[in-house]
């Protein structure tokens, strides 16, 4: 499943309450199919920023809800890489892929001090984590308001058979 959007709230800075971004990873469920509870792991576009970070887990509290324990696992391959501006989403979709089928959860780097209030959140911090993933979504979020969300399916999942992958 897939969904974009553009939310042209600025040319450079994200609209602070995650509203557009929220509704970009809703439709992306929708398409595959899937509800919030089914998404194992989130590749966040984590741009290391504290308004665009703050923004997309203002987000993921929209579709997730604000407790812990209905959060998948989270982290952000950026910190990796760098950033590689147009590519991120392709690098970022890449590293779900591969996450999805070597059932892991990839590590967020130099994660020391999570933004309040989202601090208990399930970070995978340092290093990759096993974790049985069935499905997971990946965010890229751009300059200009540009946002994009996709879910991945591993495939020995229940839902790969239906078509949506």
């Amino acid at each position: 499943g897939h969904a974009l959007a553009n939310e042209a709230y600025h040319p450079t800075a994200p609209r602070p309450d995650g509203m557009e971004a929220a509704r970009v990873m809703q439709a992306a469920l929708e398409s595959a199919g899937l509800s919030p509870q089914d998404i194992d792991y989130v590749n966040l576009h984590g741009t290391g920023t504290e308004a665009n970070d703050e923004m997309e887990l203002k987000a993921l509290q929209r579709v997730f809800g604000s407790e812990s324990r209905s959060m998948p696992l989270l982290s952000s391959i950026k910190a990796q890489v760098g950033h590689t501006l147009g590519a991120s989403g392709s690098v970022e979709v890449v590293a779900t892929a591969l996450a999805l089928h070597g059932q892991f959860a990839p590590p967020g780097i130099h994660l020391e001090h999570p933004i309040s209030p989202f601090a208990s959140w399930p970070f995978v911090r340092g290093k990759a984590q096993p974790a049985r993933l069935r499905a997971a979504l990946s965010n890229s979020f751009g300059f200009s308001g540009n946002l994009a969300s996709i879910v991945l399916l591993q495939g020995d999942s229940e839902h790969a058979s239906d078509g949506n992958f």
